[in-house]
């Protein structure tokens, strides 16, 4: 299980060694002095440019380029609400190493080369920053939707998904639609199932004084805990989640995620969308205990 610092570090290798193929494949254009009406002109960027990419060095920039997007849009989740130089430092590294990408300016440079350990180096820095803000946890949290809740009413048992300790996160959207089932339901046994998990939910929250707002214990290393908050905050731009109840769980995980950046943040899920969702948003996803195997069957 993994952290989203862990899978940002990740990214930014994978991203340095696209970066690496794409200068290989990248040139600079030495050009003399312009002049316009006998005046020397001087740009501040300097009057190199960068020579025109092969196709195959075109597919190269597209993808380095799309890797590099979706890892700033991951870190824009963790700084959102970090101080202002950290934000300051962020934006000044990450426009570097889109005009290193992009190619479209002028440059002082000679040699490609020069650009090679300063664009590694920004792209760490941006990494680094994460080891200045605050985590509220260092464990895993485990966050379920309503089916995986379902599926496995004995939250006991969910200690077979990390044995040396599992916290459960139940987040607003999961418990507005339990109660939304309660009402809606048809199929008696479907009901009832609701509303055992229900009773279930308040027992654990008499059993820690009348709240969820910190962990209480379910059984052995398992512990149960609520937040209240709606996903308020930056979430990921290909979400929805004031018209998708999937992309609100993902955008409350994600949420979750940014407060606790080196904390692995989980969701459990048997649905298949969703877990394709969590691919895309690079969330690691597990299935809930089979509640027969729990039982030995």
């Amino acid at each position: 299980m993994k952290s989203l610092a862990m899978l940002l570090r990740e990214d930014a290798e994978a991203i340095i060694d696209h970066l690496r193929t794409l200068l290989d494949m990248s040139g600079i254009v030495v050009r003399g002095e312009e002049t316009i009406a006998g005046f020397v002109v001087v740009s501040p960027y300097g009057n190199n440019v960068w020579a025109s990419l092969s196709t195959e060095g075109r597919r190269v920039q597209a993808r380095v380029n799309e890797l590099y997007r979706e890892f700033n849009e991951r870190l824009d989740l963790l700084l959102d609400g970090a101080i202002e130089d950290l934000r300051c430092s962020h934006h000044g590294e990450m426009t570097f190493v889109l005009s290193v990408i992009q190619q479209h300016h002028c440059t002082s440079n000679i040699h490609v080369s020069e650009y090679t350990d300063a664009v590694e180096a920004a792209v760490r820095r941006q990494v680094a920053l994460i080891s200045n803000l605050y985590s509220g946890a260092e464990e895993p949290v485990f966050v379920p939707d309503t089916n995986a809740l379902l599926y496995n009413l004995d939250l006991g048992a969910w200690n077979v998904l990390r044995p040396e300790g599992v916290t459960i996160v139940l987040v607003p959207t999961v418990l507005a639609e339990l109660d939304k089932l309660k009402v809606s339901a048809t199929a008696e046994k479907f009901r009832d199932k609701v509303d055992s998990a229900i009773r279930r939910i308040k027992g654990y929250r008499v059993q820690g004084g009348g709240s969820l707002k910190e962990s209480v214990k379910v059984a052995g290393k398992v512990f149960i805990k609520s937040i209240a908050a709606e996903p308020q905050g930056k979430t990921l731009p290909w979400l929805r989640p004031q018209e998708s109840l999937d992309d609100r769980l993902l955008a409350s995980a994600l949420e979750i995620m940014a407060k606790n950046p080196r904390a692995p943040v989980v969701l459990v899920t048997r649905d298949v969308n969703l877990q394709n969702k969590c691919d895309h948003a690079r969330l690691p996803f597990v299935e809930p205990p089979d509640p027969l195997l729990a039982q030995g069957v």
